[in-house]
């Protein structure tokens, strides 16, 4: 059997800069259309940033929650490694 190590911290920090990255998104996703334009193209333009806004903060939303998966995860992780250190020892 092969020792598997989890870093705690790196499983914390990966899911920091993940959640960081979703706070991001959001930002994207709040930024206003252009609402004095009087080019042709306005109405295709302004439904691009509505569907672009849109997809940001679904992904906003999908990136916390695999971030709370990874911290989620790296607390398993850690729970079984002292479940089966103690088991060890009492060997």
């Amino acid at each position: 059997m092969s020792e598997k190590r989890v870093n705690q911290n790196a499983v914390a920090n990966n899911s920091q800069k993940i959640t960081n990255v979703s706070e991001e998104a959001i930002i994207f996703s709040n930024i206003t259309p252009d609402s004095k334009s009087t080019i042709t193209a306005k109405y295709k333009s302004l439904e691009a940033i509505s569907k672009s806004q849109n997809l940001m903060g679904k992904l906003s939303g999908d990136l916390k929650n695999e971030s709370k998966n990874i911290d989620s995860i790296g607390a398993a992780f850690k729970d079984y490694d002292e479940a089966v250190s103690a088991l060890v020892k009492g060997i």
